[in-house]
């Protein structure tokens, strides 16, 4: 992969978790001002299941404005190629994810014949995700603090962008841990491996689209 590929995928994948922090936490609001009533809560009904597709959506926003936000920063158009690029990398990224919890599985598996725990083996596969995650960050960052000196300035607008992103991601992500630790039995935690999953698919889909993209554009110069 290039040095401009992996910036691009990169930064889809930090705005994507910065977008997806604030989304869930518009939806939490939403849940807990009483406007949309919690995903399971009462009986089935037409109402509840559109609140959950509410929710749903607002969660999973970010995973489409990472993307498109990331793709513009750089400087790149939407045409036809960038949108096939797009159908070729949604697979492509959900195809990672479910390979990612598949070795969770079977480390799982692994350290549960070893250690007698299955829990040991998902964790190890999590805190790996999370480093390479929080490495990204800090390479993005590095990147953009540098570039806001006044010597440099290629990208402002961009590099304001990560830094807000990840801001929003810490906050987002120390948010859910301090709800964890205060009740134990919450779910919320899961939030934050949503955002990181769903940050893997968006870099994924970012960079299947933009190499979609510069084959289209060699078969145009070659015809």
């Amino acid at each position: 992969m290039t040095a401009s590929r992996a910036r691009l995928a990169g930064d889809a994948c930090l705005i994507t978790a910065g977008a997806f922090g604030v989304l869930t936490a518009v939806a939490g609001g939403l849940v807990l001002g009483g406007v949309l009533p919690p995903v399971g809560s009462g009986p089935p009904t037409v109402a509840g299941a559109l609140m959950a597709s509410v929710l749903l959506i607002l969660s999973l926003g970010g995973v489409v404005v990472g993307p498109v936000a990331a793709w513009l920063l750089h400087g790149r158009r939407i045409d036809v190629a960038a949108v096939v690029g797009v159908g070729f990398g949604l697979p492509a990224g959900a195809g990672v994810v479910v390979g990612l919890v598949l070795l969770g599985m079977l480390s799982g598996e692994a350290t549960r014949l070893v250690a007698n725990s299955e829990l040991l083996g998902p964790l190890a596969v999590l805190v790996l995700v999370g480093l390479g995650f929080v490495a990204l960050m800090v390479w993005q960052n590095v990147d953009a603090v540098r570039d806001l000196s006044p010597s440099r300035s290629e990208h402002r607008r961009l590099d304001i962008v990560r830094i807000v992103c990840t801001i929003l991601f810490v906050l987002f992500a120390a948010t859910v841990v301090g709800i964890n630790v205060a009740n134990p039995n919450s779910e919320v935690g899961e939030a934050a491996i949503f955002a990181m999953a769903g940050s893997v698919v968006a870099g994924v889909v970012t960079a299947v689209a933009d190499i979609v993209v510069g084959v289209a554009q060699r078969r145009r110069r070659a015809f």
